[in-house]
């Protein structure tokens, strides 16, 4: 038995691939005023943990790598960061990503 809210969610994720430029122009206007540049995979035609997107991020950031902290959920992510030279943290929780940025001062 299918409810009209059930109906709606199967035809978003149908039509995903439609509805996910609309999703990241408003993301990236949400985001663009505190992190610039923001490099999109889908616009460097790279991947994490490819290592070019790492070099091609930095140069956009004109950063040196050792200057720039990354994040990320996956580990692969990661290693890919910290081989590109990169201070790097997993992500686990915000409280912990906060006591890491805290460490700082």
């Amino acid at each position: 038995r299918d409810t009209t809210f059930v109906k709606l969610v199967r035809r978003l994720l149908k039509n995903w691939h439609l509805l996910w430029p609309t999703v990241l122009l408003t993301l990236n206007l949400l985001v663009k005023p505190w992190f610039d540049p923001i490099v999109l995979s889908y616009e460097v035609q790279r991947m994490k943990p490819e290592p070019e997107i790492y070099k091609i991020a930095a140069e956009q950031c004109n950063t040196p790598a050792e200057k720039i902290f990354f994040t990320d959920d996956r580990l692969e992510n990661i290693e890919g960061a910290l081989q590109a030279g990169w201070q790097a943290s997993l992500f686990t929780s915000a409280d912990r990503l906060l006591d890491t940025i805290n460490s700082w001062e």
